[in-house]
């Protein structure tokens, strides 16, 4: 019923428009409008959530622009890690370029007009041998302030995008985007170039893949995954039969503060089994 009431309100609020969530959320001009209106409803959500969330829409339905505009409004705190099928590593590396790169075409139009833009001229004071203040405004008394437009992300270039090829892959320290395939994290992890603290900010693509608690390839990345300020899970089946498959993502998204324990998670929604 909870679930149902917070569906009900939020498809009551609507969708923000492009314009909004440029202004409020910082994303590029250009990215904002290629999306949906249901895709910019995915990014508030994430952001409402302070990027830390599930996005389950069905396939199809564009999860990855949502994901690449919801972790660049945290482009401060990257270096973003990207876990994701082996199959699909190169396919994070085009829409990371394709969405934000410096180079597409998306944002064009923005990068010509900031460069017509004159800078700020600064303020002359007299009384004080004349110094100028760079960039310093003045707001007129009665005149309503413009809206506060958070600072968007630097545009990507190539080598910026760094895709890790092998277990001994180590990322160039200019990298703003890292992405990983699942099938190499148990030996970046013992390598070092997967540890808690590292990241600050993950995309877990297909995330169901995190479903089963003993497998080396958890027990590897969830304390990597845990220890990020934001991580964004996807996946259009994040379960496929059994309740406890969720335990892993969602214990990722609470940080321990939803259930105390596996144990306790299992007794109120699997009746106690490993179910």
């Amino acid at each position: 019923l909870r679930m149902a009431s917070l569906g009900c309100e939020r498809q009551a609020r609507g969708f923000p428009s492009a314009e909004e969530i440029c202004t409020k959320r910082g994303l590029r001009k250009g990215l904002a409008e290629a999306l949906a209106p249901f895709q910019r409803g995915g990014v508030e959500f994430v952001a409402e959530r302070k990027g830390s969330a599930l996005l389950a829409d069905e396939m199809g339905l564009g999860k990855t622009v949502q994901a690449i505009a919801s972790m660049s409004m945290y482009h401060e705190e990257w270096p973003v890690l990207v876990l994701t099928p082996s199959s699909t590593r190169f396919h994070w590396e085009h829409e990371f370029l394709h969405w934000l790169g410096a180079s597409s075409p998306i944002h064009a139009e923005e990068i010509r007009a900031e460069r017509k833009r004159p800078r700020a001229a600064g303020l002359s004071f007299p009384g004080m041998g004349g110094m100028r203040v760079p960039g310093m405004r003045v707001q007129r008394v009665g005149v309503p302030a413009a809206p506060v437009r958070e600072a968007a992300v630097r545009l990507l270039k190539k080598k910026e995008v760094h895709v890790l090829a092998n277990g001994r892959d180590v990322p160039p320290a200019e990298a703003r985007v890292v992405v990983c395939s699942y099938g190499l994290v148990p030996a970046l992890v013992k390598s070092g170039v997967l540890a808690p603290g590292k990241f600050r900010c993950a995309v877990v693509d297909e995330s169901h893949m995190l479903k089963n608690l003993n497998s080396r390839r958890t027990k590897t990345i969830l304390p990597v995954l845990r220890a990020t300020k934001r991580c964004l899970m996807m996946s259009g089946t994040p379960a496929f039969a059994r309740p406890i498959e969720l335990f892993p993502q969602l214990s990722v998204l609470g940080r321990g503060e939803w259930w105390e324990d596996e144990g306790v998670y299992r007794r109120k929604y699997c009746a106690g089994k490993g179910r």
